[in-house]
């Protein structure tokens, strides 16, 4: 095999697997875009890889683009029409083009996939295709330049070989255009749509024992970064509150004050022990957003706004995504200054307490657990002072028992009495089931809170990440108009140790990733924009909104500034190839260029192999003395190239011999 037959092959490689880019960043889009592209995507490799097409597709061309414009006129797929359209002739060229131009052809249709995909899609495996397709295009570029420069090109009737100029624009512009068209072009995929499938636990409903599965899941939960009043980074571990469970019954806790609301907002933000918490949540059940202990106001980047029902669990309305949002929390501790709104009682709330709502028991509770919360309050000695019973059990079921992630296989139809009575052994969800079930046996109002306890501080970042592994419960239990107060008698657990710096630096490239591409959407886009309008008018962001400005700022400044990038290499991609464009004076070589192709045009084909000379004493032979100036513009090209002649002196001489044989130079008959 040649040199040039090995260029070729290797070309035809790196252009296959362009066309592979392209079809594989389609199916990242959802529905049925997906399987067009796919099928398309098989469809032109499959050509790639078979022999030439000789056949006419002009009916089956047509017939695809009417097809396509009825789609678009007609419907609202207008997206997957052009989808179509674009697959269509990426086939077509597959099957019937292997030229140099076919693959330029090739490279601009896997691009228009790309940026249909960015439109489309904002899943993670675009980040890997789009670096595969900047680094397989200039590769390709350099081939097809290479073939193209081959020495059997030189041949002036082929015309002078491209100048490199191209190669030094396409990978940076490829580069900059496809991040910025990603970034600029509206996102049209529902916001959050790539981030409802993994939701973490944390229902209205758990059955006992449920909360288990979650400590061997090490899934990012949140993150969050935790300031107090000063502005002072908290690094905890910390309890994030999220859902609260008042209902006891067949060994399931479940919340039925979910469509009880209180108030959205309670409490003052200027507290000087104020927490405040920029969260970055995964889709949790039911909308519950968590938060730490003694939340007294929630702002998402969005207008939308929270909801708080009686039982202090907030949600945000609609369908369950990724939410970013600042919390603000009060510990139920706290003591200076005190907020009197911070545990006012509202009428339902007094009503919820009236009707015994958290003290309710279910029916078939085994006899012995009331038994035995009597004898541990007994034998501490704090009988009748709810506080101290309730500290009491506590201190008691951290002392007596054992802690575990996997309890007992065979609890029986009694799980909680044989926690208490044979196992003595359980993770966080029995404890804290023991616990609230005691308390209301002895007529202290009680709560399951289901949340998350723990995180890991990145030394690279100001939040810490919290897993689905943290999962944890505790127990929230009142005996006084202070409010609710927090009891966890789970055993104490060792403190979490700070990540390697391996994984810190993972878990830190993971989370601009995510803010950056997995949860840019259209929402995110309009809210850029309007952030940025603002900022320019010296108007500061709504509170909450932080995040949300920055992103969007920094994504218009990305992409005005990556435009501005494209532009200069273009620019000088342009220059360059004026510049070696001035270089070529041979204005004879172009004149016998002209000539072969007004030849070909009137149907006389010569054969390849002839030099100039030869060629134009074949087509003398075939049509006679109407060929000669042909033969003599051949010479005149051997003068300049071979002789030593000045290509300005025979370039009059050359054109006459062109214009004469375009006079002529008869059309060849067919048949």
């Amino acid at each position: 095999m040649t040199p040039r037959g090995r260029l070729d092959r290797l070309r035809g490689w790196v252009i296959l697997c362009v066309v592979a880019v392209g079809a594989l960043s389609t199916l990242t889009m959802p529905g049925a875009a997906s399987v067009i592209g796919g099928l398309c995507g098989i469809a032109a490799i499959v050509g790639r890889l078979r022999p030439l097409s000789r056949s006419s597709w002009r009916a089956v061309n047509l017939s695809v683009l009417v097809g396509c414009a009825i789609v678009a006129i007609a419907t609202t797929h207008q997206i997957e029409a052009g989808l179509v359209l674009v697959g269509w002739l990426q086939v077509h060229r597959s099957f019937t083009g292997r030229s140099p131009a076919d693959d330029r052809v090739a490279i601009l249709l896997s691009l228009l996939h790309l940026l249909a995909a960015c439109i489309q899609s904002i899943s993670g495996w675009l980040a890997p295709l789009f670096l595969a397709f900047a680094g397989l295009v200039p590769l390709c570029m350099v081939l097809v330049h290479l073939v193209e420069s081959a020495p059997e090109a030189y041949d002036p009737t082929a015309g002078p070989p491209p100048g490199p100029g191209g190669l030094w624009s396409i990978g940076p512009v490829t580069v900059a255009l496809t991040v910025a068209l990603f970034f600029g072009l509206p996102r049209l995929q529902a916001s959050g749509l790539g981030s409802r499938g993994n939701q973490v636990g944390l229902g209205d409903q758990v059955e006992l024992g449920d909360l288990g599965d979650l400590k061997d899941n090490p899934t990012r939960a949140l993150r969050a970064t935790i300031r107090n009043a000063s502005g002072d980074l908290l690094t905890g571990p910390f309890y994030f509150r999220g859902t609260v469970f008042d209902h006891f019954a067949d060994n399931r806790w479940t919340s039925t004050l979910r469509g009880e609301s209180a108030r959205a907002s309670s409490g003052r933000l200027d507290h000087p022990e104020l927490q405040i918490q920029e969260i970055i949540l995964e889709p949790l059940r039911d909308g519950v957003v968590v938060g730490l202990p003694g939340v007294i106001r929630i702002e998402f980047d969005n207008p939308r706004r929270a909801q708080r029902d009686l039982n202090g669990v907030w949600r945000r309305p609609g369908q369950p995504q990724r939410l970013g949002y600042t919390a603000w929390s009060v510990p139920p501790t706290a003591s200076a200054r005190p907020d009197p709104m911070q545990f006012a009682v509202t009428r339902t709330e007094a009503a919820a307490l009236r009707a015994g709502v958290w003290t309710s028991l279910p029916p078939g509770l085994d006899p012995r657990i009331a038994s035995l919360a009597e004898q541990v309050v007994s034998d501490a000695g704090v009988e009748g002072d709810a506080a101290s019973e309730a500290r009491a059990l506590e201190q008691w079921l951290r002392t007596e028992f054992e802690y575990t992630i996997v309890p007992d296989d065979d609890l029986g139809d009694q799980p909680l009495a044989n926690f208490l009575f044979e196992s003595r052994r359980g993770h966080c969800e029995y404890f804290a089931s023991a616990l609230a079930v005691m308390l209301r046996t002895r007529g202290i109002p009680a709560r399951l809170v289901g949340g998350f306890y723990g995180g890991e501080p990145n030394p690279f970042a100001d939040w810490v990440l919290v897993r689905q592994s943290d999962a944890h419960a505790w127990v929230e239990a009142r005996w006084s108009d202070d409010g609710w107060v927090q009891l966890d008698a789970t055993p104490a657990a060792d403190i979490p140790l700070s990540p390697p710096v391996w994984r810190a630096l993972w878990e830190l490239a993971a989370a601009r990733w995510q803010t950056l591409i997995l949860d840019y959407s259209l929402e995110t886009q309009i809210e850029g924009l309007m952030d940025g309008a603002r900022w320019i008018r010296g108007v500061p962001p709504a509170a909450g909104a932080g995040a949300v400005a920055a992103v969007g700022i920094g994504i218009g400044g990305t992409v005005l500034g990556l435009f501005g990038l494209a532009v200069a290499f273009i620019a000088l991609g342009l220059g360059l190839r004026l510049r070696i464009g001035r270089r070529d004076r041979a204005r004879v070589s172009r004149e016998l260029r002209r000539a072969r192709k007004l030849v070909r045009r009137r149907g006389w084909q010569i054969p390849e192999h002839l030099p100039p000379v030869e060629a134009a004493g074949w087509l003398v032979e075939q049509v006679g003395a109407v060929a000669e100036p042909l033969r003599a513009l051949s010479w005149l090209h051997y003068r300049v190239r071979y002789g030593g002649a000045l290509d300005d002196d025979l370039t009059a001489p050359a054109r006459e011999a062109r214009r004469a044989l375009h006079k002529a130079l008869p059309r060849r008959r067919r048949g």
